[in-house]
C-alpha cells in the first residue's frame, strides 16, 4: 500500500466518481482505475460499492478512509517541518495556549516575535494544561504555553515567569477588604472558580477553617473574568489574566504572598527536534523572559 494510492483513494471518495477524481489528480481514469483495484487486491476486500454515476465506500472503505486522513495529513505536515527545519525561520509555528495566557501572548509575545520574524504565521491550538500536554507528547502541537502544576513526564520544561494570583470584581465584593487580600476573608463574598484551581483554592480556604460562597465553577479563565466583569462575584484568576478584563467598574486585586501563585512555562515534546520556527520562538521567549537565565530541563 503506497501513499499515492491512498492519496487516490481519497480522491475518489471526496469526489464521488472515478472521472471526477482522475481529473482533480491530473490523470485519465484507466490507470486510476487500476490502482483501486490494486490497493483492493492488496487489501482482500472490496473498498467501493460502484454505482452508475457515483461510488460510495464499503465498511472497510470507511475504516481505510478514516486512517487515510490521519496518514496524508501527518505525511504533509512532517514534510513541511522537516523543510522549515532545513531553510530556517519560516513557516507555521503549532503553539498551545491556555486561556489565562492567551491575552499575554497575542499583546506581547506574537507581536514581538513576529517583528522580529515576519516570515512566521501561529497555528494555535487552545485547550487546558492537561490537555496541550497530550497533544505536545503526540507531535500535534509542537510547543505549549501552560500553567503548573502539571505531570512533566517525557516533555521538556522551560519555567517562565511565576504570577500572583487575583481577585477580580466589582468594587463593591471588595468592601471593608485591605490590599493586598488573604484569601480567607473571600469567604463570605460570592466567588467564580476556574476548575484548574478549584481544588488548590478551596484546601487553601478548608485549612483557613471558610465554607466559601461558590457561585460559579467553570472550565476557562476567560469565562471567570467575563463572569466577574458582569458583577456575579470574584474571580480568582493568575496576574496575567486581567489583561482579559474589559468593564470599567471591575478591580484587580492581588493576592497577599504566600498565597496560591503560579508559574507559567514553555513545553516541548522530546520525541522529536523542533522546527526552525519552533527553535527560534524558543530562544526568543528564553532571551527576553528569563534575562539569560537557561532553565530549561526535561524530564
Amino acid at each position: 500500500m503506497e501513499l499515492r494510492q491512498l492519496r487516490y483513494f481519497l480522491a475518489v471518495l471526496e469526489e464521488g466518481n472515478l472521472s471526477r477524481a482522475a481529473k482533480k489528480l491530473n490523470m485519465s481514469q484507466p490507470p486510476l482505475s487500476t490502482q483501486m483495484k490494486l490497493l483492493e487486491g492488496e487489501l482482500g476486500c472490496e473498498l467501493f460499492l460502484r454505482g452508475a454515476r457515483r461510488v460510495t465506500p464499503t465498511g472497510a472503505g470507511r475504516l481505510l478512509y478514516e486512517r487515510a486522513k490521519a496518514i496524508t495529513a501527518l505525511c504533509d505536515e512532517t514534510e513541511q517541518a522537516v523543510r522549515e527545519y532545513g531553510e530556517g525561520i519560516a513557516g507555521a509555528l503549532r503553539l498551545g495556549v491556555v486561556s489565562s495566557v492567551s491575552a499575554r501572548v497575542a499583546q506581547e509575545w506574537a507581536p514581538a516575535f513576529q517583528r522580529e520574524y515576519p516570515g512566521i504565521r501561529f497555528d494555535l491550538f487552545e485547550a487546558n494544561s492537561y490537555q496541550l500536554l497530550d497533544q505536545v507528547r503526540s507531535g500535534s502541537v509542537e510547543l505549549a504555553v501552560v500553567r503548573t502544576p502539571f505531570p512533566e513526564e517525557g516533555v521538556m520544561v522551560t519555567p517562565l515567569e511565576r504570577e500572583r494570583m487575583l481577585a477580580v470584581g466589582r468594587a463593591e465584593f471588595f468592601e471593608g477588604l485591605a490590599s493586598p487580600l488573604r484569601l480567607a476573608a473571600l469567604g463570605d463574598r460570592p466567588l467564580i472558580l476556574y476548575r484548574r484551581w478549584e481544588r488548590i483554592l478551596l484546601e487553601e480556604l478548608e485549612r483557613a477553617g471558610v465554607r466559601p460562597q461558590i457561585v460559579c465553577r467553570n472550565d476557562d479563565a476567560r469565562t471567570t473574568v467575563l463572569w466577574a466583569d458582569a458583577g456575579l462575584g470574584i474571580g480568582i484568576v493568575p496576574a496575567s489574566a486581567a489583561a482579559l478584563l474589559r468593564g470599567e467598574g471591575t478591580l484587580s486585586l492581588p493576592l497577599a504572598d504566600g498565597e496560591t501563585s503560579s508559574q507559567i512555562a514553555l513545553v516541548s515534546g522530546r520525541a522529536a527536534p523542533l522546527s526552525g520556527v519552533g527553535r527560534a520562538f524558543l530562544e526568543f521567549i528564553r532571551e527576553h523572559f528569563l534575562e539569560g537565565r537557561d532553565d530549561e530541563h526535561a524530564v
